[in-house]
């Protein structure tokens, strides 16, 4: 069953409970989906530090939704919907949550471990350790870098997989190309904020030199 012929049933067509589990799922994609560009859009350093706490705790939200999402998508794809009208559309929503999953475990990871790092570097313990100081600058920077691009790529990917078997449903555009572009634009965005950090870390290496 194509996707549009999916979305465009009427409750006469389906039972009562298909139609709950579809739209429990189209509910929690969509804000899952606002929670990616909010977390986008608004970084913590936005607006001088005073969007922190929001990015912080929405994003908790989205990471709580996306594994709701993905447990709802897999229970209507394979379970309440007979998956072998269109192995395309299950094969390619299944591959867009499982790598939903792996963007959220990977970007939650290194969030985590650069507030550890964070920490350990306020404590003052390598103070007097200029190699290791550095070195935890670096891994902090990597850290944070790999949180950026997996939220990134979670947003344009993993998101937007849904979408983009629907374009590629109504308008016949190869699947393939559409996951290329969607790559492209995952780099696009990405690079102003890890270029960012690599200005930042230059620029806080030569006032430590200057002072």
């Amino acid at each position: 069953m194509p996707l549009v012929s999916l979305l465009s049933c009427t409750c006469s067509s389906i039972t009562q409970e298909e139609y709950s589990s579809v739209t429990i799922c189209s509910l929690d994609r969509s804000i899952l989906y606002l929670v990616c560009a909010h977390n986008t859009l608004l970084t913590p350093s936005t607006f001088k530090g005073a969007a922190r706490p929001f990015h912080i705790w929405i994003g908790r939200v989205g990471l709580l939704l996306g594994v709701m999402g993905f447990v709802t998508g897999v229970v209507v794809v394979w379970v309440v919907y007979d998956y072998t009208e269109n192995w395309g559309f299950s094969i390619g929503i299944t591959f867009g949550g499982i790598q939903q999953m792996i963007a959220q475990y990977k970007g939650y990871k290194a969030i985590r471990s650069f507030k550890d790092i964070k920490s350990e570097i306020s404590s003052g313990k390598y103070k007097n350790n200029e190699t290791e100081f550095k070195l935890l600058r670096e891994e902090q920077d990597k850290q944070l870098s790999t949180h950026i691009e997996c939220m990134i790529n979670l947003f344009a990917l993993a998101c937007g997989i849904p979408a983009l078997i629907r374009i590629s449903d109504v308008y016949e555009i190869h699947l393939l190309i559409l996951f290329g572009m969607a790559n492209i634009l995952s780099f696009a965005m990405a690079k102003p904020f890890l270029d960012g950090i690599k200005a930042r870390r230059v620029l806080a290496e030569q006032n430590t030199k200057v002072n």
